[in-house]
């Protein structure tokens, strides 16, 4: 049975600009209806405002990692769902970039090798997460996922535990 550990999601930081708009509409129609402006200008920047912060969240939520004792999974999609399942024992290399602002923010992209796969799904949103042969090896790029230093410490720690388990499997057959 595969217990599920944390997941992780494409960082907040990504939608930063978003964020800026939205405040932006509401201090614009909170000015407008102060200076005597229509209810209905403050109204429209409120609603178009929450529009813009559900459907960020939505896109943050639909591209996640989820950590598993015995796999990987990263699903992604909102409507429609695209999931991929690499067991610890296949990835040989694991490579993290950031750039200054992103390690300030933890966040980044991460590559995890996983040589003799030919997966071909490309998953969409803000946080890509793509599955090609761009890179170390065929195999996953995550970019701008969230605590990404977390991510590639329980990842290597996990897969020097399968190589280990396999080690002592191999000595006792």
């Amino acid at each position: 049975m595969m217990r599920l550990g944390k997941s992780y999601h494409v960082s907040r930081f990504t939608f930063f600009a978003h964020y800026v708009v939205v405040a932006l509409l509401i201090a614009g129609g909170a000015a407008a209806y102060a200076s005597g402006m229509s209810y209905a200008i403050y109204a429209s920047a409120f609603g178009l405002a929450v529009l813009i912060i559900a459907v960020s969240e939505l896109r943050i939520r639909s591209n996640k990692i989820i950590l598993a004792n015995d796999v990987v999974i990263i699903e992604s999609g909102v409507f429609s769902k695209n999931s991929t399942r690499i067991n610890y024992g296949n990835i040989t290399d694991i490579r993290v970039q950031q750039t200054f602002l992103q390690r300030a923010f933890r966040y980044g992209d991460i590559e995890m090798g996983v040589p003799g796969s030919f997966l071909q799904q490309n998953f969409s949103g803000k946080g890509d997460v793509k599955v090609d042969a761009a890179g170390l090896h065929p195999g996953v790029t995550l970019r701008k996922f969230q605590n990404i230093r977390s991510i590639e410490k329980s990842v290597l720690s996990r897969v020097s535990e399968h190589h280990k388990t396999r080690k002592q499997f191999d000595r006792a057959q």
